[in-house]
């Protein structure tokens, strides 16, 4: 499996994680399009800490190395008012860790 395939994997399998410490009805819907970053954000931001630190141990996993998401965050390019998505952070992590 590529790289791309493997965060791709991670992330949707830290979406499941993260949906079985939220209450039914809470629960967030795994698709490309879903927001963890912007107005429209499914998650509050200690819903988004506890997202980011899954994920952190599932790339770490399957990846064999570290990945400091909140690093890649700072460094990403843009005004701050794109929202972050599924797919936007899978290209993102793709494209720094590749």
């Amino acid at each position: 499996m590529s790289d791309v395939g493997k965060i791709r994997a991670a992330v949707y399998r830290t979406i499941d994680k993260v949906n079985d410490l939220l209450p039914s009805g809470h629960t967030l819907t795994a698709s490309d399009d879903l927001v963890l970053i912007g107005h429209t954000a499914a998650l509050d931001s200690m819903g988004f800490v506890n997202f980011i630190v899954a994920l952190e141990e599932q790339l770490e996993g399957e990846l064999q190395r570290g990945v400091n998401i909140p690093d890649l965050l700072a460094m990403q390019n843009g005004d701050g008012g794109t929202p972050l998505t599924v797919a936007s952070l899978i290209t993102l992590l793709s494209s720094r860790v590749a």
